[in-house]
Parts: C-alpha cells; sequence; structure tokens
C-alpha cells in the first residue's frame, strides 16, 4: 500500500492553479458537449429522459429539453444525453469519454452555487483530471468488462462537484472515496439493443454528485478505495496500475489530452474512415473497388468486426461499414449510421473489406489510434493510404471552427433556431470572463427538440 493514499494525491493536483488557456479549452467541450447532448433528445432515449423528468421537480438547473428542474436530476438528465449519438469527446488510452459526464455534474452544481464562468470551467478541468488519471490505468482485464467511462467516471463528477462546493481537502477525499465504492457499468450493453450505455453515464454523473453533496456534511469515504485490500484496483482491475494514476504529478491537465470526435461511431472506427477519406481522393475518376484490405490495431478489430450491420448500434460499431461509408461519401454523416443500412452500394462495398491487425498499431495503441488501408482497383492499380491518429485527437485537433461546425450541423438537425444556435455559442465563449451563469441557463433552458 501507498504511504499516502491515492485520492489524497489526486485532490492535492487539483489544488493547482489553470491558466485561462486552460478554460478557453475547457469551454471547446462544453460547446462540443452541448450539441451532442442536445442531439440525445432526438432519440428514444431522449424522450423517454423528457418523460422520466416530469416526474421531477421544478428547480433551477438547467434539464436539456425539459426547462429548470433539480439540480441533480438535471445532471443525472444531462449526463444520459451526452452519448447517445456516440460524438462526445474522448480520451485515447483511458479510453473513457470525460466531457458527458463532468459537464454535468460541473453544469448543475455551478447553477447551484451561483459560480462565475471561470469557476465552472475549473471544476471542468478538475473533474477531467481525476477521471482520466483513474482510467488510464484501470488496465485491460476491467474494460473487458467493464465500461471505463461508468467506473472512472463518479470520480470526474465528484472531483468538479467537490471544487464547486468549496469542500476541504479532507471532504474531497472522502468525495472521492464515496464515488468509488459504487461504481463500474457492465460491457453487456454492447451487444443487445439496450440504452443502457447512457445510463451508465447519468449514474455515474450522480453518483459522483451525490458523494460531494455528502462529504460536504462530514459524510466519510474510505480514502484508500482505488489500492486498498478490498478496493478497485484489486477487486476489479488486477493488472491495472494504482501508482501510476499519481504518477507525473508536475505534468500537463489531461484536458489537453482529450480528442473531440469528428464521426458518429465508435472512435475505434475512426483511423479506418480517416484513411478510408484520404484514400478516396486518390482513385482515379471511373475505377471501381474490387477489395480493399483495412490494416488496424487488435482492439479495434476485438470490438468492432461487423461486416453486415443491421441496426444503428451495429453500424456504429461496424469497421466494414465505416469504411464503406467513408469510400462511398464526401463525408460521414449522423445519417449513414441510421436503418436502413443495407442498400446495394454499401453491401457491395462491405463485402470487399478485409480485416487485418497489424503488429505495430497494436503495439502503439492505445497512445495511437491508426489504420492503413490498401485497395484494389478494376483497372489494375494498387493505392494505400495510412494515418497515425485519428481526426480530432491531440495530434490531429479539430479546428475551432470544425467544432463550431458540429455543433450547429448537430442542432440543425434537432430543429434549435439558428438565433438560439449563436446565442450559445457566444455565451459559451464568454465563459471564462463571466460573472454568473444566469443569462447562459436561461439560453439552455429555452432548448428543446423537434
Amino acid at each position: 500500500m501507498l504511504l499516502n493514499p491515492i485520492t489524497v494525491e489526486l485532490v492535492s493536483m487539483c489544488r493547482r492553479p489553470i491558466t485561462g488557456a486552460l478554460r478557453i479549452k475547457a469551454a471547446l467541450h462544453v460547446l462540443d458537449w452541448l450539441g451532442c447532448a442536445i442531439y440525445g433528445l432526438r432519440y428514444l432515449h431522449g424522450k423517454a429522459l423528457l418523460n422520466y423528468l416530469k416526474e421531477v421537480p421544478e428547480g433551477k438547473a438547467s434539464a436539456l429539453g425539459a426547462g429548470a428542474k433539480h439540480f441533480e436530476q438535471a445532471a443525472f438528465h444531462n449526463a444520459c444525453l451526452g452519448n447517445i449519438a456516440e460524438l462526445d469527446d474522448y480520451h485515447r488510452s483511458s479510453l473513457l469519454g470525460p466531457g458527458a459526464v463532468v459537464i454535468p455534474a460541473a453544469l448543475a452544481l455551478a447553477e447551484h452555487t451561483g459560480a462565475t464562468g471561470a469557476q465552472f470551467l475549473d471544476a471542468i478541468v478538475r473533474g477531467f483530471e481525476v477521471m482520466v488519471r483513474v482510467g488510464q490505468y484501470l488496465g485491460p482485464q476491467h474494460s473487458a468488462f467493464f465500461h471505463n467511462t461508468s467506473t472512472a467516471g463518479p470520480f470526474g463528477a465528484a472531483a468538479a462537484a467537490a471544487d464547486l462546493l468549496g469542500l476541504s481537502d479532507e471532504q474531497f477525499t472522502w468525495a472521492l472515496g464515496n464515488a468509488g465504492t459504487r461504481t463500474g457499468g457492465f460491457l453487456q450493453m454492447r451487444h443487445e439493443p439496450c440504452m443502457s450505455k447512457s445510463l451508465h453515464n447519468g449514474l455515474a454523473c450522480q453518483s459522483g454528485i451525490t458523494a460531494a453533496l455528502l462529504a460536504r456534511r462530514n459524510f466519510t469515504g474510505p480514502k484508500f478505495v482505488l489500492e486498498g485490500p478490498q478496493g478497485l484496483f484489486p477487486a476489479m482491475a488486477p493488472d491495472g496500475s494504482p501508482i501510476e494514476v499519481i504518477y507525473d504529478t508536475e505534468a500537463a491537465f489531461r484536458l489537453l489530452d482529450v480528442s473531440i470526435k469528428p464521426w458518429p461511431a465508435n472512435r475505434h472506427t475512426h483511423p479506418a474512415m480517416d484513411a478510408a477519406l484520404k484514400l478516396k481522393a486518390l482513385i482515379p475518376a471511373g475505377a471501381q473497388i474490387s477489395q480493399v484490405v483495412l490494416e488496424t490495431y487488435g482492439e479495434a478489430i476485438k470490438q468492432c468486426d461487423k461486416p453486415d450491420p443491421k441496426t444503428e448500434i451495429e453500424a456504429k460499431n461496424s469497421l466494414q461499414h465505416a469504411v464503406a461509408i467513408a469510400l462511398s461519401k464526401h463525408k460521414p454523416g449522423i445519417e449513414d449510421f441510421t436503418p436502413p443500412l443495407d442498400t446495394a452500394k454499401l453491401i457491395a462495398l462491405r463485402a470487399c473489406v478485409r480485416l487485418q491487425e497489424d503488429a505495430e498499431l497494436s503495439r502503439n495503441h492505445p497512445q495511437h489510434y491508426g489504420a492503413r488501408i490498401h485497395a484494389q482497383l478494376s483497372n489494375g492499380e494498387s493505392i494505400s493510404e495510412a494515418v497515425n491518429d485519428a481526426w480530432g485527437d491531440p495530434t490531429w485537433p479539430m479546428s475551432i471552427s470544425d467544432i463550431e461546425a458540429k455543433y450547429v450541423g448537430l442542432l440543425q438537425k434537432v430543429g434549435v433556431p439558428s438565433n438560439l444556435q449563436a446565442e450559445l455559442v457566444v455565451a459559451i465563449k464568454q465563459l471564462p470572463d463571466i460573472k454568473s451563469l444566469g443569462e447562459f441557463s436561461k439560453r439552455l433552458q429555452r432548448v428543446s427538440a423537434a
């Protein structure tokens, strides 16, 4: 056992000062999360969540599509919405999406406590820090069965909430301890047409907030919840590396290493689409594809080898479908992963795709998400393309205009008026400097989905 509990060290890391540049990056993640969450209202998941909120008391916190609700229920609702479309942000080596859990927690507590915009953004940075650090070192045995976002999410939500509640160091550690006592979510939800993945996010957010609220009232929690003899790592992550959670305490905040996703599908399909889009530009006019070999890392094939997808979930987790879409479109759109998926062109292209694990790309994963694609053309020519990282990763980032275009495209599909879209963008850009979230909250509470 370590001399100091890992939770104590995590709290110390969270006390580091946060720069203006970090706040601007956090605001971009707020914009990205908002577009994803509002779009989630279109799904049956979103409609069920809205119906559930009808039974929840009114309050002062923004619940997307439902006006103002009690802050704990608003956070749960918003967290459930954020990953429905598979477009939420993603951290490569921790295998999780921090924004969909941490941002709703921070938003609800910021509205509840009357925080400034800077305090709201700082809480996001600190929530990302804790969530990503825990997730990075859970190990492959854990991620084989558990959804890392669900496991590490309560820690991130608790950190964001603790920061906004102004907890002492000891209370902060209790919050992390109690957040970790009820954590994890089984990956069985990947194999069935169900809505549980979004519930994982909502419950993770809710657990973290509850833990922080109780800690404020001196409700104690286990400080050795991660590395203790019956803690998370021994129980659920036996090949994980708890000591590395707090390695390099002066490293840049993990927020800077979080990716923003351009394509609405499992992140493991993105490098395949990126490589296929580059290859498509090389195909001579009139030439047809007769065979495609996609080389990528083993985990991508393990999760996303689905040659004949029938449902939206299957399509978003299919390398063959992802490649077929990229080779047939200018760029993949959200509608390309919803049924019908069986057009003659897509069936033919999917049938051409053969998957092959590449040892080098597997060694480089999860620090890099790479793919190589080779195509044999009807004219006898062979062409190839490759990417070492997926578009949206810190090594190949989306521009601010790309992120704004993604947001606008999603809100347009949901029917949010263009003037409200623009007002929200302006309000988010102003977050680092505003003294109150009041006007931002009013705009959020005007959102509804067609």
